[in-house]
């Protein structure tokens, strides 16, 4: 059986370039020289993403759009962080939507917003770093 790879060895497939601009993890990995925090930051942002999707959602059906703006400003922000860039779109979409005074469109776009989440999520296996080589590429201390 072919050992799992990691990020930088793993082939993306086209849809994926859709969902996650690898590069944006490449670089991070780069300038942070350690998987263990990329893969963490990755950790963190998909056990944020429920309650931040649902946020969102609570604001469109409050018809809050200062919670709104707020909340899809804070998921944008995370989003980019792992390059996350239809989410980050949705989520722009959401700021204006919310700064126009107006949320007409906005569950659409919140709809959405969680279909991409999903696909984010669905992906997320292939964009933390090798398991083989962070288990097993140090010897069992004796």
């Amino acid at each position: 059986m072919p050992e799992e790879q990691g990020d930088d060895e793993l082939p993306a497939k086209p849809e994926d370039a859709l969902v996650i601009d690898r590069g944006v993890l490449q670089q991070l990995r780069a300038e942070l020289e350690d998987d263990e925090i990329v893969d963490s930051v990755l950790d963190s942002y998909l056990a944020e993403l429920p309650g931040r999707l649902r946020a969102l959602h609570d604001a469109v059906d409050r018809h809050d759009v200062r919670a709104l703006s707020a909340s899809a400003h804070l998921l944008k922000g995370a989003s980019a962080l792992i390059g996350a860039q239809g989410l980050v779109k949705h989520c722009q979409q959401l700021e204006l939507i919310a700064h126009s005074g107006s949320l007409e469109g906005a569950a659409d776009v919140c709809a959405a917003a969680s279909a991409e989440a999903d696909r984010v999520v669905a992906l997320s296996p292939r964009l933390r770093s090798a398991p083989s080589q962070n288990l097993h590429s140090k010897p069992p201390l004796v």
